[in-house]
């Protein structure tokens, strides 16, 4: 069987990140289990391997969408292709382009949208604040539309869809509050390599922490990218009051994934500079190597993931910190919760005091911290899926739903 499977912007810079890492797993899914498979995607990029040193198969067009809705290329790669199966990568404000459902009604094959960003209300948006609006405003400008788009406009966008596959319960639950018949929607979420859960050798840890932590006072570890919609700004200022009550350092892994964000990161360090923290508060900048990862994250006392807002309905940042078995502080938005209940520590988003209280109950209460721990390790190595156990969900359900269209 031959699919196609549309994406924007999937190059190897790209695949591990979501949503590029949820596609590209799937593309090899499909793949090793005999489908025909191509990616038409934007741009242009240094291609990934999809496993024994083969890449996969990506034709790139000049862009997806036109102003009104597909472009020219990707009508006509679909045409020349003429697939069994077309897998689309959704994002809400495609469907306010009047002819994106017309066009795609005129092919008349199976189609399965994927859909793993957050449905955002517009109260969510707008509680991030006046700053960060305007700050971030092109970051923010896909959510506010999707926020504000009628609910009839995404129930006839999604219609055209025999399938709609979504990373966690609660996006499933708010396109049940837009009407969506949930028996076209099916959760699949994103999934962990057995490589994840492994931890490092004592002696080299110990090695590690001389180095980095010297004092050997409590460490609290953020990594990703320095963007204050990530909570960055907000862990500053409760580090602050941490550190007041508790001798600790605080390391931030700042993630430089495009050069914009230079600016987002000599930010955060005037802040620092400004609140006198530069000998307890660390910046560390550039993108580092899984293994580099893993020992920051053995030596963490805390990990603070405190999201504003988050692009992908579960973060990779937190699956890599449970993995690991470290107690995690991150926000109850989206499908944080269903990762973190029991498991780790919820706080609201931008909420500094919270946050800094949180912190001290983990560093001053070490049977919380430990149980949180254990916790959240005998999940992701008893309970959470692998990727290897999303293959037989992706393709069991493609599988079904192809037997059902026979």
């Amino acid at each position: 069987m031959k699919c196609c499977i549309i994406c924007f912007d999937f190059h190897k810079s790209t695949i591990y990140r979501q949503p590029w890492r949820y596609v590209y797993e799937l593309y090899k899914s499909l793949v090793r289990n005999g489908f025909d498979v191509k990616i038409v995607s934007d741009g242009k990029g240094e291609l990934p391997e999809a496993g024994s040193g083969q890449n996969p198969s990506v034709t790139y067009v000049d862009r997806l969408f036109s102003p009104l809705g597909w472009s020219k290329g990707t009508l006509a790669e679909l045409e020349r292709e003429n697939p069994d199966l077309i897998i689309v990568v959704l994002g809400l404000t495609n469907f306010l382009k009047p002819k994106f459902s017309g066009q795609l009604r005129k092919i008349h094959k199976p189609k399965i949208g994927i859909l793993t960003s957050p449905v955002y209300e517009f109260g969510e948006i707008i509680d991030l604040g006046l700053c960060e609006l305007v700050q971030h405003f092109r970051y923010l400008l896909i959510h506010l539309t999707g926020a504000l788009m009628p609910s009839c406009l995404i129930r006839n966008a999604m219609s055209i869809f025999d399938r709609v596959i979504v990373a966690s319960r609660a996006s499933m639950e708010r396109l049940r509050g837009h009407g969506i018949d949930l028996a076209r929607v099916v959760v699949i979420p994103q999934g962990i390599d057995e490589s994840d859960l492994e931890q490092g050798e004592e002696t080299e840890i110990s090695e590690f922490k001389k180095r980095n932590n010297p004092t050997g006072v409590p460490v609290v570890l953020y990594f990703g990218s320095p963007l204050t919609l990530r909570g960055t700004d907000a862990l500053i200022k409760a580090f602050e009051m941490v550190h007041n009550h508790v001798p600790s350092r605080l390391i931030m892994l700042s993630r430089l994934e495009y050069r914009e964000l230079l600016a987002e990161e000599r930010a955060l360090r005037r802040l620092v500079e400004r609140k006198n923290m530069m000998d307890s508060v660390e910046v560390v900048s550039g993108v580092l190597e899984k293994k580099d990862l893993k020992m920051y994250l053995a030596i963490a006392d805390v990990v603070c993931l405190p999201f504003k807002l988050v692009i992908s309905d579960v973060p990779i940042s937190i699956l890599e910190s449970m993995a690991i078995g470290r107690p995690t502080i991150s926000t109850c938005i989206d499908g944080i919760p269903e990762l973190l209940e029991g498991r780790g520590w919820l706080v609201k988003p931008n909420d500094s005091d919270q946050l800094a209280r949180s912190i001290l109950s983990i560093l001053t209460d070490h049977s919380l911290a430990a149980k949180l721990a254990k916790n959240a390790r005998e999940f992701m190595c008893n309970e959470y899926p692998r990727w290897s156990q999303i293959e037989e969900s992706f393709v069991g359900q493609i599988r079904e739903f192809i037997k059902r269209q026979d």
